[in-house]
């Protein structure tokens, strides 16, 4: 895309500045509006020091969740206003990209188009913003992402030889599909395993209580191997043959769901099922068939987001980042296989003899930093817990960033 087109569809509908105080801090607020070539607003804001500016941040908010920006009058505000703070008052100013699409169970289709993809090229635009204003020109911008937006950070850096620096925080580091079974496997309390294994109990529902058939094979119930732990494990068995066999071996989204739900109805015979149950699989009760859902679920299920994320694989990115790159991760992490991420990292810092990675390992804490339950607050004679985030989680961006200054 040349610089033409770029400038064309960066068009700058607002830059706005106001002044905030915190704790003393003078922070200056430029509220940035500008659209993509299909039409998105993108809206971001950006906080700067007003004075001693060292770097820009583009700090890539989550992909699904509803826009919101730190309120600095406000110490309860919990979205980032202490990185803010601690960023500007280090001499980094910070814009926080936005998502495109405020969450909603009725706009469902349009929030999940946001993909690593379409992120990661508003992130580009953003920095050819920026750089675009005098006042920037000479500033150093990075990018900055922490877990799934940690893969968009990571694709910008490696096919944008523009971006001077990247964080690249609690990003997941080996396959997403590998990832998915880690999950699974070793720690099924995470938020994904409970919402996978609703919605095969829903499918279920479509089948005789004591029997189903799979793959050919009637399974019976058994004291010893109870059916709904077998449907469970069936269903299982054959999301991970989606992921392993079609989606990472097909790049076409439409086929993709065609051979997934080709391989579901199949698997269980869906066909031989006549009932229809009222389910509210999207925000809008209906009665389905079998087929129906599966077709549903589906579409439902592998979206082009999904689809997108899944298809992640740091071997293919991680080689091409030139530039000074810090890892940070958590060492109690279970939102991530961060044993099987970290080892990975270092297997491709050493095969390709990288010298612009760091990686750092913050010890006992989980994915957002917390450490261990320790701060106990009483309440009407009731034990109340707070977590507390670790102090080493922003002084290793600090210090790492001030190494980058000088």
């Amino acid at each position: 895309m040349n610089i033409k087109n770029n400038i064309i569809f960066l068009l700058l509908t607002a830059f706005i500045s106001s002044c905030y105080s915190y704790d003393n801090q003078k922070i200056t607020i430029e509220k940035v509006t500008y659209y993509t070539e299909d039409s998105i607003p993108i809206q971001s804001t950006l906080y700067l020091p007003q004075s001693n500016l060292k770097s820009i941040i583009i700090y890539i908010l989550s992909i699904d969740q509803e826009r919101r920006f730190p309120d600095f009058r406000s110490k309860k505000d919990s979205i980032g206003y202490r990185e803010i703070l601690e960023f500007v008052s280090s001499g980094t100013g910070v814009c926080l990209l936005s998502p495109r699409v405020k969450q909603s169970i009725n706009n469902i289709e349009l929030m999940k188009t946001q993909t690593t993809e379409t992120v990661a090229t508003d992130v580009e635009k953003a920095y050819r913003f920026l750089k675009m204003q005098p006042k920037f020109s000479h500033v150093p911008i990075g990018v900055m992402g922490y877990s799934a937006t940690g893969v968009v950070a990571a694709k910008v850096a490696a096919r944008d030889s523009c971006i001077d620096f990247a964080l690249l925080i609690v990003t997941p580091s080996i396959r997403i599909i590998d990832e998915a079974d880690y999950k699974w496997t070793n720690h099924p309390e995470t938020s994904a395993v409970p919402f996978y294994k609703s919605l095969f109990a829903e499918f279920r529902t479509f089948f005789p209580k004591d029997y189903f058939t799979y793959k050919g094979q009637v399974m019976v119930n058994s004291q010893k191997n109870p059916i709904e732990k077998q449907f469970e494990d069936c269903a299982r068995e054959s999301i991970r043959t989606i992921n392993h066999n079609i989606i990472s071996k097909i790049d076409n989204y439409d086929s993709i769901q065609y051979y997934a739900k080709k391989l579901i109805k199949e698997n269980f015979d869906t066909k031989s099922l006549t009932q229809q149950n009222l389910l509210n699989l999207t925000g809008k009760p209906r009665n389905y068939t079998a087929d129906e859902y599966v077709d549903e679920l589906i579409k439902f299920w592998y979206t082009p987001q999904d689809i997108d994320f899944l298809k992640w694989e740091p071997n293919d990115y991680y080689p091409k980042i030139n530039v000074p790159t810090l890892m940070l991760f958590a060492e109690n992490d279970i939102n991530i296989d961060a044993k099987g991420s970290i080892e990975n990292s270092k297997k491709i810092i050493d095969t390709y003899k990288k010298t612009n990675f760091t990686i750092q390992v913050i010890p006992n804490v989980d994915h957002g930093f917390y450490e261990p339950y320790d701060t106990i607050s009483f309440k009407e004679n009731n034990k109340k817990y707070k977590k507390k985030r670790s102090e080493l989680y922003f002084q290793s961006i600090l210090d790492w960033l001030k190494n980058m200054h000088q």
